[in-house]
């Protein structure tokens, strides 16, 4: 009996699999640490630990160089930040594979700092990194391998 492949999937899970869509899935009115843990709360007595989640959502944020408060909205947050806060929701999900969709598209020259340092940081950690992404120049520090796509096929 052969056993199935990872499955990819948004929020991590057993796979250990996490894609980053160019379009971010978080909720402005929400504040980081909400954000951070939409759909796994850290709670206890089926109520939100506040104090718990603010530590767990600062180591977070220290992982990705994300120098905030963890009450913060998100709507206060360049696009630049908001990627980092989509970002530091992946190793709290024990990804070993991380998939970001154009993670640097409309962001300033600081932010696409930011997260380059953070996708070498992965990368010396010994997770996989795949970055899709139209900014060449980019990429070309940053990748073991590069593939060009055309058309639907590899150039």
């Amino acid at each position: 009996m052969t056993r199935p492949g990872p499955r990819l999937t948004p929020s991590g899970g057993a796979a250990g699999i996490v894609i980053i869509h160019q379009e971010l899935a978080l909720i402005p009115e929400l504040s980081i640490t909400e954000n951070l843990f939409l759909g796994h709360e850290v709670a206890r007595v089926g109520v939100m630990d506040w104090v718990r989640a603010c530590v767990r959502a600062q180591e977070l944020m220290d992982r990705v160089g994300l120098n905030e408060r963890p009450g913060t909205a998100v709507k206060h947050l360049g696009v630049g930040r908001q990627r980092l806060v989509e970002i530091a929701k992946a190793p709290g999900k024990d990804v070993r594979l991380l998939i970001l969709e154009e993670p640097t598209r409309g962001i300033d020259v600081g932010a696409k700092y930011e997260i380059y340092t953070l996708i070498q940081q992965l990368a010396a950690a010994g997770k996989g990194v795949i970055l899709i992404s139209s900014e060449l120049p980019g990429l070309l520090g940053l990748a073991d391998r590069i593939y060009t796509l055309c058309e639907g096929a590899i150039k």
